[in-house]
């Protein structure tokens, strides 16, 4: 390889490096595992704000009393036992048929309409909740935000050194930048969001038992989540390729997590 060559290798190096062993900014509560955070709570905070607005005007929000009660009660009962219970935590219902809820940094908390067709029970709601509350405490937007940032960059900076690189081809320049765009996204960027959804997954078992909610229907949901997708008509992405790990896969860690979670249910009932 030629000088001009190594140099931007040896900057997207540098810059791996310094991701990996840059002290932490952050510590994630319950599950201990450090993590990198470029981005102020306060931008994520507005700016999640802004968009959670821009959701409710654009999609048609649920009215239904007794399921807005339960939810307003479920919910509140799960972000008292959290280390974020003095956010404005908001929980809205949007009609949609689809199964699915989501959380935004600002403690915006989106349920479609459709997930109590498989969350059956305040239990199997409690998970459903304690996960996506659990994706705003540990910050997963933000690290996610960060990743993609140093990819661009690492990215940029290998373009800007092949440029100068006068004996290597445009077409060995492209594939050059494919491949590391391609390994940094399988590599990097898709683990991060899968091990995002199981960490979300484990701190929200340990919320729910907290709240009084018995964990084994974080199970039972996901049992029914699995057997609900099954029905649906559709190309499967394989696990690696997908930022959200696969039901088996879901159902086992849950299980390899439940004592822990059940005794933070039985000290629960116990104060209770």
């Amino acid at each position: 390889m030629t000088e001009s060559f190594l140099r931007p290798l040896f900057s997207v190096l540098l810059l791996a490096l310094l991701t990996v062993f840059f002290p932490a900014c952050a510590t994630v509560p319950e599950t201990g595992r450090k993590q990198m955070v470029f981005f102020g709570e306060e931008m994520e905070r507005s700016q999640s704000e802004r968009e959670f607005a821009q959701y409710k005007r654009r999609n048609t929000v649920n009215k239904n009393a007794a399921l807005n009660e339960r939810v307003q009660r479920i919910g509140s009962r799960v972000v008292r036992v959290t280390p974020a219970a003095n956010k404005a935590w908001e929980f809205v219902i949007f009609e949609d048929s689809d199964p699915n809820a989501f959380a935004l940094p600002s403690g915006k908390v989106g349920i479609n309409s459709g997930i109590f067709s498989v969350a059956t029970s305040d239990a199997m709601l409690a998970a459903v909740i304690s996960h996506e509350i659990s994706h705003v405490i540990a910050r997963h937007g933000a690290e996610r935000a960060t990743h993609g940032t140093i990819a661009t960059v690492s990215g940029a900076l290998l373009e800007i050194g092949l440029a100068v690189a006068t004996d290597i081809s445009p077409l060995t320049r492209a594939a050059i930048v494919g491949a590391v765009g391609a390994g940094a996204t399988l590599g990097v960027i898709l683990p991060y969001s899968r091990a995002h959804e199981h960490e979300a997954d484990r701190m929200g078992l340990i919320y729910m038992a907290r709240a009084g909610y018995n964990p084994e229907a974080a199970v039972e949901f996901w049992k029914r989540m699995m057997a609900a997708s099954k029905k649906k008509k559709g190309l499967k992405l394989p696990s690696f390729l997908s930022t959200h790990p696969v039901d088996e896969s879901r159902i086992k860690r849950l299980e390899k997590w439940m004592p822990q979670a059940q005794d933070e249910y039985l000290l629960a009932k116990q104060k209770n």
